[in-house]
């Protein structure tokens, strides 16, 4: 009788969320003829499928060295064989290798290479990794993700086999994964773990729509293809399922449980019956639990934790504080929901500290982490906030500043991707949300800064088209060709015209309608459609209206 033995893994892109796996079975020889051809010697060998980065060549062999340190003084355990990992250089080059190493038809190859990050096989002992996907951005990711795909091969190799769609638990299948490639990660130079545990939990809170836990126990192909859109964030949940588990014992035991899990995989051949075994409950029991847990999370305001690094005042650091919690309370008050999701908030001192900050605590380079902070005020990642105080010591644009901040943070949680939404219309409502706690601390009123709003256009020479402002790459040009005030003005003006139609409201509904929207391919399609479904025209006729009605205000009145 032939035996499902083989685990096909395909590491499907989410963008910097998690890494996600396809297990496909297949026909081999049986697993005792396997075990005698075991190897005494095991190594994991590098193989560059074209121009592959020295960066991510760098980090990929860190993370192939470690792996087995981390395996052993983890779980007591490594791999029973070797392992070929492909580094490709293009997604050209990523389907190049799925064909030859995988026998892949060329059809299925380019289908594959155009939506993951990595492809391994459990009896061939081969990973492939697609080092352009989202998740080889940085250096912990590509840690990470390397450490993700290598414990897939481990977890055949514990289960004889068996960690297939119909015996294995599909959400602690892919989560340990993650788990173990955010351990990986976190010991060796990358994102630390408990950030890894933050910016899930941020991730599933901030998310308008999350797939149910009970969806994630036992999937096929097909039913995983259902599951795998983005909006559905089905691998962050595998990961909060698999790390809410864990962290009810120590961590030695946490991980001998884990390791057990797969061993009774292979024993028993039964998700359940493993589960049971190895965790000493029921997964019905364990469901059942989480879900009342994931509940209550959903229902809590946001939890913001503060580190102040050196250099930072004390009276700096309790301004900041007491800003962030009025903004709070502004965004409650107009929007009607309170800012969730969980939150560390690191205030630096300068620009300099804040590349330093980004370098250590997101788990980037230095030279990625320059490239990310720029010169902004601030920078989000994940469930981390990094701010630079250095340029908030007047109080006016400490207050306008941490308000914008605070609405941003609100918008993304409504709304998800930042490429669903408009440009102009997301950063105007931060901006009005900036102007209305100015004008709640004393400092003018909203009809005065539309007045000096419409004076910058008059000396700027006229109404930038908000149609260009549209995306965030549009929005960056314009500001860069027409000057930063000129675009912010207009993008004011537009948002203080929509809180006349439809009030804070119409703000929410359309945040709202946004993140209830799938992406589409093409940046901020899904805005332009929540607009039309809230304020009842496209946004071309909008530009069209408000450009007349902002020129008849600058010169008739």
């Amino acid at each position: 009788m032939k035996r499902i033995l083989a685990v096909l893994i395909f590491l499907l892109l989410l963008g910097g969320a998690g890494w996600a796996g396809f297990h496909m079975s297949d026909l081999w020889p049986t697993f005792a003829a396997y075990l005698e051809n075991r190897e005494t010697n095991p190594a994991i060998r590098i193989h560059e499928a074209g121009d592959v980065s020295a960066a991510a060549r760098r980090d990929v062999e860190l993370a192939t060295e470690k792996f087995p340190l981390l395996l052993h003084r983890e779980m007591g355990t490594g791999l029973r064989h070797s392992v070929d990992v492909y580094i490709a250089a293009s997604e050209d080059d990523y389907a190049a290798v799925l064909r030859k190493q995988f026998d892949l038809s060329a059809d299925d190859a380019r289908e594959v290479a155009a939506v993951s990050g990595g492809w391994s096989g459990g009896r061939i002992r081969t990973t492939a990794i697609n080092g352009t996907a989202g998740v080889m951005d940085t250096s912990g990711e590509r840690i990470a993700t390397t450490g993700h795909e290598l414990f897939h091969q481990v977890q055949y190799e514990l289960s004889h086999g068996n960690d297939t769609d119909e015996q294995a638990l599909f959400w602690l299948s892919e989560g340990s994964a993650d788990y173990i490639g955010a351990l990986l990660a976190d010991q060796y130079g990358g994102r630390p773990f408990a950030k890894w545990q933050m910016d899930v939990l941020d991730a599933l809170l901030a998310a308008p729509k999350v797939i149910r836990p009970e969806s994630l126990m036992h999937l096929d192909f097909e039913q995983r293809k259902a599951v795998m859109a983005r909006e559905n964030h089905a691998y962050q949940m595998a990961d909060l399922m698999t790390w809410y588990l864990l962290q009810r014992y120590p961590r030695e035991e946490a991980n001998d449980r884990l390791k057990n899990y797969f061993y009774m995989l292979g024993e028993k051949k039964d998700g359940e019956a493993a589960f049971a075994r190895a965790f000493g409950m029921s997964s019905a029991d364990y469901l059942q639990e989480f879900s009342a847990w994931w509940q209550q999370q959903k229902q809590q305001p946001a939890e913001i934790h503060y580190e102040v690094r050196a250099g930072v005042t004390t009276e700096m650091a309790a301004a900041v504080k007491e800003e962030v919690r009025n903004s709070q309370e502004f965004l409650t008050k107009r929007f009607g929901r309170a800012l969730g999701g969980a939150y560390t908030i690191i205030l630096t001192n300068s620009r300099d500290d804040m590349v330093q900050a980004a370098a250590t605590l997101t788990g980037m380079s230095e030279e990625e982490a320059n490239d990310f902070s720029g010169d902004s005020l601030w920078v989000e990642s994940g469930s981390t906030i990094l701010l630079n105080v250095a340029n908030l010591t007047d109080e006016r644009q400490r207050i306008f500043n941490l308000a914008v901040m605070t609405a941003r943070v609100f918008e993304a949680q409504n709304m998800g991707a930042e490429s669903k939404e408009m440009a102009w219309l997301s950063r105007g409502i931060a901006y009005l949300a900036g102007t209305g706690r100015l004008e709640e601390a004393g400092y003018g009123t909203l009809p005065d800064y539309r007045r000096a709003w419409l004076e910058k256009l008059r000396q700027g020479g006229g109404v930038p088209n908000l149609v260009q402002l549209e995306t965030k790459q549009g929005f960056e040009e314009a500001s860069s060709s027409l000057g930063s005030e000129r675009v912010s003005a207009v993008t004011e003006l537009a948002a203080a015209s929509l809180l006349d139609r439809r009030g804070w409201s119409g703000f929410y509904r359309w945040m709202r309608a946004v993140g209830a929207r799938e992406e589409t391919g093409e940046e901020a399609q899904a805005g332009r459609d929540a607009f039309r479904a809230v304020y009842g025209q496209d946004t071309a006729a909008f530009a069209d209206s408000l450009r007349v009605q902002l020129f008849h205000e600058m010169y008739t009145r």
